[in-house]
């Protein structure tokens, strides 16, 4: 379906994508940085609590649009936002198991390298559904 509308609110409909693949890009960055940091495993909490931040911000600014058109790429972007909270979900139990498993492995058995195999192999599903978001908010750009 093709609707005419005009360009300031076309322009402000790309709002949420851009507020989206920013925080994205930040989320991106924040992973390598804790590594950098060596924060060590409270340093994965970053990107979750940059990522809340850009959440609790495009929530707010969802319920004070006017517009329908405009209307419809927040709640398009609030539902993308749910993918990518889907898969921090995902990411969490399997490092919450990894953790468990590295409290209960004795340090001097062969499996000793199960929890940071489990660590690396955990933060994937968050990492491809990244990935997953830049392409479709890209997509939700050129909608708008």
């Amino acid at each position: 379906m093709i609707f005419d509308i005009e360009q300031g609110i076309k322009k402000q409909a790309k709002h949420p994508h851009n507020i989206f693949m920013v925080g994205l890009g930040g989320q991106l960055l924040l992973g390598p940085a804790a590594i950098f940091l060596e924060v060590g495993r409270t340093g994965l909490l970053l990107p979750l609590v940059f990522s809340l931040l850009f959440f609790v911000y495009s929530y707010i600014r969802s319920r004070g649009t006017e517009h329908w058109f405009v209307t419809q790429h927040w709640q398009l972007a609030m539902r993308r936002y749910k993918l990518l909270y889907i898969a921090y979900g995902i990411t969490l139990i399997i490092l919450t198991l990894s953790w468990y498993l590295g409290t209960t492995i004795d340090p001097s058995s062969p499996q000793k390298f199960l929890p940071v195999a489990l660590t690396r192999i955990g933060v994937m599903p968050t990492v491809i559904m990244l990935f997953v978001c830049l392409v479709l908010e890209n997509g939700g750009l050129s909608m708008a």
